[in-house]
Parts: C-alpha cells; sequence; structure tokens
C-alpha cells in the first residue's frame, strides 16, 4: 500500500464528492496516492472496503472519449462479449464532468505484476501463453469499442511534430525528434508499416496494454486499464505488448531512465547489457505468438501479419526512448541503447522475427 496522505495532500473537492456519489462514506477514510502515470490516482479505505480513484487527465475531449471507452467495455464484459469476465475491476462509478473513475480495489503483491518480474528476469514463457490466448479471445470477441485507433495518426510525427507537440515537448524530447525527423531509413519504414497497418482488418483491442498493467500469478491473470478500448489493427497490439516486454527487461522502466539520465553510458557497456538481456527477452516474444496465433488461426490468412508485429515491437522501443526524454533535459545512454534495438527492427522485421522463431528452437 502506498504511503498515508498529508491532509495538504489530499484529493480535490470533486474527487471526494465522487467518492461519497458512490456511497462510499467520507469519514474514516485515509487515502493514498502515487504519482507514477499520468493521472493521480488514491486507494480509499472505508468500513465497506479500499477502492481505486483515478482523476483522467488531458484535454477535455480527450477525457471523454477515455471515459466513453472504459464504460463501453464495461458493458461489453457484462455481456459476457467472449473473453471472460475476470479482466479487470469493476467500475463503481465514473463521471466525464470531473473525469473521475472509481473502482472495486484489487489487492495485489509485488510477485503478481508482470513488469517488476521481467525486470528481474523471473517470468516464464508458459505465463506469457497466457496472454496470447486472451488477446487472441479479445480480438476474435463480440467487443464494440465506440473508437478506432489508427497508427497513421502518430507515425505522422516521424517527418515532423504540429505547432503543440513541439511546443509541449521538454528538451530531451526534441533532441530524441531531431534524431528521428533526419533518419530517412527510419521514415520509410515507419510509413511502410503505417501503409500495411491501414489496410489491416481491426478487431476489439485493449488499445494500450503494457506489462504494467497485467497481473500474472500461478493460477489466474488479469488486465487493467481500459480507457483505449478500441478497434484497432491486432499486430499493433501483439507488437506493443511485446515490444514493452523487450524494453522492460532491457531496463526501460520509468524510474530506470530518472535514474541513468545523466549517467554517461558507453556503447560498449549497453551493448553488453542487452546481449543477455535479449536472449532472456526473445522466447517470451515468441511464446507470445505462439500461443496468440494458435488461438487465432486468422492469422494465418494475412500475410504481413508478423512483419507488422515485428515492426510495432521496434516502434514501441522508439516510443520508450521518446518517453524517457519526457523526464530530464538529456537522454541517457541507456533509452538511445534501446530505441537503436527499435531503429534496426523497425527497418528489418523478417530478421527480428527470424530471431524469435529461432529462439524457440533453442
Amino acid at each position: 500500500m502506498a504511503e498515508v496522505l498529508h491532509v495538504a495532500a489530499m484529493p480535490p473537492a470533486e474527487v471526494m464528492d465522487a467518492i461519497t456519489a458512490a456511497g462510499i462514506r467520507p469519514h474514516g477514510i485515509s487515502v493514498s496516492t502515487s504519482q507514477t502515470g499520468r493521472n493521480p490516482w488514491w486507494v480509499a479505505e472505508a468500513a465497506g472496503g479500499r477502492y481505486f480513484v483515478k482523476q483522467l487527465q488531458g484535454e477535455p475531449e480527450d477525457v471523454t472519449r477515455r471515459l466513453e471507452a472504459t464504460e463501453q467495455f464495461e458493458r461489453d464484459r457484462h455481456q459476457d462479449a467472449g473473453w471472460g469476465r475476470d479482466v479487470g475491476a469493476p467500475v463503481l462509478q465514473s463521471s466525464a464532468l470531473s473525469g473521475i473513475v472509481i473502482y472495486t480495489h484489487i489487492e495485489t503483491e509485488a510477485e503478481a505484476q508482470l513488469g517488476p518480474r521481467l525486470r528481474a528476469q523471473q517470468v516464464e514463457p508458459a505465463e506469457i501463453d497466457k496472454m496470447g490466448r486472451f488477446l487472441a479471445a479479445l480480438h476474435s470477441s463480440r467487443g464494440t469499442p465506440a473508437h478506432n485507433k489508427s497508427f497513421a495518426q502518430m507515425s505522422a510525427a516521424v517527418t515532423g511534430l504540429s505547432l503543440s507537440a513541439f511546443v509541449n515537448a521538454t528538451a530531451g524530447q526534441l533532441s530524441v525528434w531531431r534524431l528521428l525527423h533526419r533518419d530517412l531509413e527510419l521514415q520509410a519504414s515507419v510509413d511502410k508499416l503505417a501503409e500495411t497497418s491501414a489496410s489491416a482488418v481491426t478487431v476489439p483491442g485493449h488499445g494500450d496494454l503494457r506489462v504494467d498493467q497485467v497481473l500474472v500469478t500461478e493460477d489466474s491473470w488479469m488486465v487493467c486499464d481500459w480507457e483505449e478500448y478500441s478497434r484497432l489493427d491486432p499486430a499493433w497490439e501483439i507488437g506493443s505488448l511485446a515490444g514493452d516486454m523487450m524494453s522492460t527487461v532491457l531496463g526501460g522502466s520509468q524510474s530506470e531512465f530518472v535514474q541513468q539520465a545523466s549517467r554517461p553510458w558507453e556503447t560498449e557497456e549497453v551493448a553488453e547489457a542487452f546481449e543477455s538481456r535479449i536472449r532472456y527477452a526473445l522466447p517470451l516474444v515468441r511464446a507470445l505468438l505462439d500461443s496468440y496465433c494458435c488461438a487465432r488461426p486468422a492469422t494465418g490468412a494475412d500475410q504481413s501479419f508478423r512483419d507488422r508485429v515485428a515492426g510495432f515491437a521496434g516502434w514501441h522501443l522508439i516510443e520508450r526512448m521518446l518517453a524517457a526524454g519526457s523526464v530530464g533535459m538529456n537522454v541517457s545512454g541507456l533509452a538511445r541503447g534501446i530505441g537503436g534495438v527499435g531503429r534496426g527492427i523497425l527497418l528489418d522485421p523478417q530478421g527480428f522475427d527470424a530471431l524469435v522463431t529461432e529462439a524457440g528452437s533453442r
């Protein structure tokens, strides 16, 4: 549990009002919070139990869209759309006006969280099989997301930033964008990925699946945070999760980026650290792909599916380098190394797929 807050750090009045409106008695509640992530959140304790309270941040239109996605996911999962009911914590109340969502709190232990266990190299391929099968069921389901997610909207930034994106970027992010905007080979690969993805058949998907949103234990697993629930290219979802697993194993947690922002990593040191970590990560990526494709035979008729998966895995690693730029003036050698791995995958997706396939036969 996070540290109990002092009065000065209590949630704003609209959050406390939302807690009261959900039928949670405000007296006797201790509230805890963490500033990790883009949205502030609290854990409220009351006589009736514990509750997870999140206040979505962003432009009003974006907050409304994310709340609509969350509420649509709730409707779909209660109608048993095809992937089971034990996914994510139930939403008790949400408000488009304040951007507040209140969930039933799910008790977890650190050893159940996929992210920390990946960083410690304690995850086995058999556990990742579960995620592949779940995503196959989700992508084959009768889910009805209200929004579509297109990679073309994101890939355009590789050739130039909008004025608002430029103004809001940090110095670290601008240094990364400067590299990307000069990289014609990378731009051509991203354009090709966007073109092939645009013609793919879309499916219901989580939309923002990362390892820290996945809880996996021997007997159960859970996927959280359905704010980006949307129709999308299934290869984007699989590739992004594969990329996030690789980034996590390589050392790409947000806290690691903060700690290493000013450290002068040598190229040789990064390469040496990455070699053994990549050897560990590749069988996990193979397990994800194999279980997914086995449970969803439709991928067999999609000739560019595996190339797109590889491309999106590479793109995700580049996004992690950009994320590292958001926490300081400089981007560490560690983050640049992760981005470099992503660039190599994007330029040669078939070569990466061959490495993944080979990893499963060792």
